[in-house]
């Protein structure tokens, strides 16, 4: 996922999940600084860190990255070409007699978890729920010059090749 995405999500789970350590010194604060705020703020006795080890774990990968061994998938294409983006899957594992239309397909089928409206933040993955439908690009729509420049300002090195996709 795009590393601006990410950030947006986890600032309204920190957002609604009181018991986040984050949460403190971010509630009582307007969009952009709360935002700015969980992008920087740190506390070394805390596992959850904000922006600058996101991006180290995904340096660190790409500094390692085979292209031989490995498929980088960028789950904003799934969302624009699904049947796509699965047979890019099926041409890199070599796998041929799989129909990427009918992969595509069986995954529409499959029955979604039933979300409850109830804050349950003990719960994982899908049944776990922050109340906001994350969207591919919605950081388009909330960054701002200030939150753009503290975002970039703040990543120790150029994110250009994460953002444009290129190795």
């Amino acid at each position: 996922r795009d590393l601006r995405d990410v950030m947006i999500s986890r600032y309204f789970h920190v957002m609604n999940e009181k018991i986040h350590w984050q949460h403190k010194y971010i509630k009582d604060l307007d969009f952009e600084e709360g935002f700015k705020k969980s992008l920087t703020y740190f506390d070394n006795t805390q596992k959850d860190m904000p922006i600058v080890i996101n991006y180290n774990w995904i340096k660190n990968w790409l500094d390692n990255y085979d292209p031989n061994k490995t498929l980088i998938l960028w789950y904003e294409d799934y969302i624009d070409n699904p049947v796509q983006y699965i047979s890019e899957i099926i041409k890199f594992t070599k796998i041929t007699k799989i129909n990427p239309q009918n992969v595509y397909e069986k995954i529409k089928a499959q029955k979604k978890y039933n979300l409850t409206f109830e804050k349950n933040f003990s719960k994982y993955g899908k049944r776990k729920s922050t109340f906001r439908k994350g969207k591919s690009g919605s950081w388009k729509n909330l960054f701002n010059k200030e939150i753009e420049k503290c975002f970039y300002n703040n990543l120790p090195g150029n994110l250009e090749k994460i953002l444009k996709k290129t190795i």
